[in-house]
Parts: C-alpha cells; sequence; structure tokens
C-alpha cells in the first residue's frame, strides 16, 4: 500500500505546475542562439563589408543581451555594442538611432566604464550643437 502512495506521490511531482507547459526561456546574454560575445567578428565582418543597418540592428541584439544578463547578474553592461551601434548609425546618417543609444547606455542604472561615459557625453554635445547651433 505504501509503495502505491509512493508512486502517486512520484507522478505529482513529475507533473510540477506548468512546467511541461511552458517553453524554454532564452538564457540572458544569448542572441540568435549565440552569447554575446561571440558576435564580435561577425560584427567588424560586416562593418568592413559597410552594411551599416545590419550592424545597428546585431548589435542593439547585443545590447538588449548584455542588459538581460545586467539584470539577473548585476554585472556592468558591455558598452562596445552600444558603442558599435553609435557608430554604425553615425556613418548611415541616422542621428537619432545614435542619440537614443548614447543616452541609453548613460541611463543604464548599473555600473559604467568611464572612458565611454565622456566619450558619449563629448558625442551628445556635439550633436546637440549640431541641430541647435552652438550653447552660449
Amino acid at each position: 500500500m505504501g509503495f502505491l502512495r509512493r508512486d502517486r506521490k512520484k507522478q505529482k511531482s513529475l507533473q510540477a505546475p506548468n512546467q511541461a507547459q511552458r517553453p524554454p526561456r532564452p538564457e540572458p546574454g544569448l542572441v540568435r542562439g549565440r552569447h554575446f560575445t561571440e558576435w564580435v567578428e561577425e560584427v567588424k565582418q560586416l562593418k568592413r563589408d559597410g552594411w551599416q543597418q545590419e550592424v545597428i540592428d546585431l548589435c542593439t541584439e547585443a545590447v538588449e543581451a548584455t542588459e538581460a544578463e545586467y539584470r539577473v547578474d548585476g554585472l556592468a553592461v558591455a558598452p562596445w555594442w552600444y558603442e558599435q551601434v553609435a557608430l554604425a548609425a553615425r556613418r548611415s546618417d541616422q542621428p537619432l538611432v545614435e542619440r537614443q543609444i548614447m543616452a541609453r547606455y548613460l541611463a543604464h542604472p548599473g555600473p559604467k566604464h568611464p572612458d565611454y561615459v565622456t566619450k558619449f557625453e563629448k558625442a551628445l554635445a556635439k550633436l546637440d550643437a549640431k541641430e541647435h547651433g552652438p550653447q552660449p
């Protein structure tokens, strides 16, 4: 009799609530099934080939992945990806995208690399001056 009860308990424990019905969640840090750090060479090749929009798209996915890792691990986001989006946006004359990605990095709540903070603040000031004229 005890054997039957254990089997029933075992069956119930194997059928944890909604576990079998939920699709697996992608791991934070993944871009198209690979960790975002594994895309560096592809990004460099896309840049060499002049595929600026593809650089923006892929690097934006990497930005989202590094931010997802931050939310899980609390580690600093990887600023290189933000920079690549900004550079590709500048090369393809997309100042709004350039501004948004730099502002996104600066507004991120986690720790930031001081060199990138300085670089992005200067670049944003130049964009402001270009759009609104020099400030007194």
